[in-house]
């Protein structure tokens, strides 16, 4: 016990001052950006069908699920991401054809308020912390409980209330936790140890 307790506490020191931080780490075919993962589905899928699929990923004890967005800065890399996919407008297929939408110009986060009316909450369980609701959203127009990320020249860029189920196929963004590089920490310790396996 001893050894844990002075182990954790050269670790400390030692990130500390010596400016090491350990890396994140995510699966082939993921992308990392502040400690977490995100991947890009194109093919369209209603709400519950893109979150019951990023709940299929698992990274140790971290689960995937739809997008959450918590800042300015992470929604431009989603953003980014997602406009530099292989998926164009007219490779998309869905239903969800509104006249000024299609599903190029939108894809679906975890944000919803299918719990509570009215109540947005994120999927993965995380602080409901940022909004970038488009004008007059969320409009609740004909039960609209799940929200896409829009972007097209006629409603602009943001968030929008839709339905769920409903004609609705859009991509989608799952994300998940990253994990720890445990390479990169026992580097560390390695390099703190002298050479010496601690």
């Amino acid at each position: 016990m001893k050894s844990a307790i002075a182990l954790l506490a050269l670790f400390a020191v030692a990130t500390a001052q010596v400016g090491h931080s350990i890396e994140h780490e995510c699966p082939v075919f993921w992308t990392r950006f502040q400690g977490n993962c995100y991947r890009f589905f194109g093919a369209a899928t209603t709400w519950d069908n893109a979150e019951a699929h990023c709940q299929e990923f698992f990274i140790h004890s971290a689960q995937g699920h739809l997008v959450s967005i918590h800042s300015d800065a992470e929604s431009d890399f989603v953003h980014q991401l997602w406009q530099g996919s292989l998926i164009k407008t007219s490779q998309v297929t869905s239903t969800y054809n509104r006249a000024t939408q299609n599903a190029g110009d939108s894809y679906l986060t975890g944000l919803n308020d299918k719990t509570t009316e009215g109540t947005f909450a994120w999927s993965d369980g995380t602080e409901n912390d940022y909004t970038v609701w488009l004008p007059n959203q969320p409009s609740n127009s004909g039960n609209e409980d799940c929200v896409d990320m829009l972007d097209n020249t006629v409603d602009g860029t943001g968030w929008n209330d839709i339905p769920c189920a409903w004609d609705t196929d859009l991509p989608y963004f799952c994300k998940i936790k990253a994990t720890a590089n445990t390479g990169a920490l026992a580097a560390l310790l390695q390099s703190i140890g002298g050479g010496q396996a601690i």
